[in-house]
């Protein structure tokens, strides 16, 4: 694929919009793209490849506002539906609306992302997927392993965003993924934008996490600590569920926060003035990297929470214009930028005992308004002195908004997640 290939699947359409005369304003986006996908699974005794696959897909989206206050959005295949349908489209959806339709301010060229140019997708991706997952789950056969599943794939996309005042963005990506579960127990993926990187992480992690699965089917006497260190490589849930919820704009606007607008105005201190909570949007990270949405939003650098401080809501077009505030991309936790962050190997003989809870059960039915949880953590490794003991039952319990204001939550790196570890100290009981 190609910039051109890009361009020219919304010209015909944006050109017919540009010169329709009861058009007030318009926003258009593409996306056209390729993505390859092989899995392999291993269930009891059998050994099973789910079906590699390789698909192109190509969309457009737009929304248009006529002189008569109504507004469409819509979505169309540019294969099926040529420009004049799409319009006729339009009018017969149009809703009447109050507010006129949201258009991105316009880049500022010293601070917009820089848009990606891909690194280059693989020729033949598909065909290079099958020998790694092969060796995968020889890997996995190899150390006894009876069940697993895993996927390992592939896409190359193109985007482009053009709206009525001449904003035009355009962002071409590879993007490479792997994930692997095993025994139904744990699981491990990584994203990257370099081939060969995730699947390398992935293979790396494995025989750590093959040690793992075995341990947790060793119970072992729980420690009789009832409050103790706990590493949660699934710990931005928490973050997202928690916190992340009540910074989103429009819950701020609609009153569905637990944080208001007078909030951040006042710059609530909601967390010890340790944590920091940053994103770098326009850098190409690791994980991901977001550079624009189909409302024509940038990524940008920005700071959600500011030693312990409130910052900026996250907000889409129409709760940025009505708050005030900078429009924003949606982010979660896992994408966050964390800087100089400690290491798990090197903590484990400082922290001494501790457990590692790689299962949170029930975390999206406990009450985030208040901060209160109570979840039960089937899979649990204890650790004493640094070293593994072997599995417990766990149940953490306590306020995570009293755990962001303690000053004894922080960020760890880890080869065991992709994203960064969770560690906190809360109360927890144990059941045989």
């Amino acid at each position: 694929m190609s910039a051109d290939l890009a361009y020219s699947l919304t010209e015909p359409y944006r050109l017919l919009l540009e010169k329709t005369s009861d058009i007030i304003r318009w926003r258009m986006f593409s996306n056209s793209g390729q993505e390859s996908d092989v899995g392999y699974v291993r269930k009891n005794v059998a050994d099973i490849y789910n079906p590699a696959s390789q698909k192109n897909s190509v969309a457009v989206s737009y929304a248009i506002e006529f002189k008569d206050s109504k507004i469409a959005y819509g979505d169309i295949n540019p294969t099926q539906v040529d420009p004049v349908d799409m319009l006729a489209l339009a009018r017969a959806t149009a809703t009447e609306s109050e507010e006129p339709l949201s258009l991105p301010p316009t880049p500022d060229l010293t601070s917009s992302p820089r848009l990606i140019e891909s690194r280059g997708y693989e020729p033949d991706t598909l065909s290079k997927l099958l020998p790694i997952a092969t060796d995968i789950r020889e890997l996995l056969i190899q150390r006894g392993m009876k069940s697993f599943e895993g996927t390992l794939g592939a896409n190359y996309s193109e985007d482009t965003f053009h709206d009525s005042n001449g904003v035009a963005m355009y962002e071409e990506s590879a993007m490479y993924g792997a994930l692997c579960e095993i025994e139904g127990r744990l699981t491990t993926i990584h994203n990257s934008r370099t081939y060969g990187e995730s699947y390398d992480a992935i293979t790396r992690r494995l025989p750590q996490l093959i040690e793992f699965t075995k341990a947790l089917q060793n119970p072992v006497t729980p420690p009789a600590a009832t409050r103790l260190p706990v590493f949660l490589p699934s710990g931005t849930a928490m973050i997202n569920t928690y916190l992340l919820e009540h910074l989103i704009g429009s819950a701020v606007e609609a009153g569905s926060s637990l944080y208001s607008e007078q909030d951040f105005t006042d710059k609530l201190k909601v967390a010890h003035p340790s944590l920091t909570l940053s994103f770098d949007q326009t850098r190409d990270m690791d994980r991901s990297s977001f550079v624009f949405t189909p409302e024509g939003i940038t990524g940008q650098k920005f700071d959600l929470i500011k030693n312990g401080q409130l910052v900026e809501p996250l907000c889409d077009l129409k709760s940025a214009h009505r708050l005030g505030y900078t429009p924003r991309i949606p982010s979660s936790a896992a994408s966050a930028l964390f800087e100089k962050i400690p290491d798990f190997e090197h903590l484990r003989k400082t922290v001494g005992t501790f457990l590692v809870a790689f299962t949170l059960m029930g975390l999206h039915s406990q009450n985030n308004m208040t901060g209160d949880y109570s979840i039960p953590c089937p899979d649990t490794l204890y650790f004493k002195d640094g070293e593994l003991v072997g599995a417990v039952q766990a149940v953490m319990t306590g306020n995570f908004f009293d755990v962001l204001k303690s000053g004894q939550m922080q960020f760890v790196h880890s080869d065991l997640a992709q994203s960064p570890v969770l560690l906190f100290e809360t109360d927890v009981t144990f059941s045989q």
